[in-house]
Formats: C-alpha cells, sequence, structure tokens
C-alpha cells in the first residue's frame, strides 16, 4: 500500500521540480504545471498521463486508476487509489 511519503522524497528529487500546497493539497509542479496531486486525505493521487492511453489505463485495472471529474478531462491527467498501489508503482507513476 503506498503513502504520500512514498512519492513525497521523489518529487523533492526531481530537477526543477517543487512542492506546493494549495488549499491544503500536496502538489508537485515544475514551473506552473502540476504533474502530482493528492486529495485533502492523501488516499488519492492524480498524476500527469497521456490523454490518448489513459482509457487502456483505467480499463486495464480499474480498482486501482480511474478518470479525473469531467471538468478536469481536458488535461491529461489520470487518478489512481494509493491504497491499492504498490509503493514503488506509486513512484513509477510520477
Amino acid at each position: 500500500m503506498a503513502v504520500v511519503d512514498d512519492v513525497r522524497a521523489l518529487g523533492a528529487e526531481l530537477e526543477r521540480s517543487n512542492p506546493v500546497y494549495v488549499r491544503g493539497r500536496l502538489k508537485f509542479r515544475v514551473g506552473q504545471l502540476v504533474y502530482v496531486a493528492f486529495s485533502l486525505d492523501e488516499s488519492e493521487m492524480g498524476f500527469a498521463f497521456p490523454k490518448d492511453e489513459r482509457a487502456a489505463l483505467v480499463g486495464g485495472d480499474p480498482r486501482k486508476f480511474h478518470l479525473p471529474s469531467e471538468s478536469d478531462m481536458r488535461f491529461h491527467w489520470v487518478e489512481a487509489h494509493l491504497g491499492s498501489l504498490e509503493a514503488g508503482e506509486a513512484r513509477e507513476l510520477v
């Protein structure tokens, strides 16, 4: 089971990556571009992912992955249940 701390160290190590808190939510970004974000309760991780590949990812394991909210479908984004991911898997997605 992955937790935020499994990803936090990696996000802090990546070149030009900055952790920020927006309305209490931890996000990592390069410049203004967010590439990973956690829900307030830290049970969900949203991450950048190619639009044309996300249906295959979600369809391949819907207990782990799901599409973002309708308003976020325009972005290159997928969400995952952290409790369903292994620590290494969460880091790989980042």
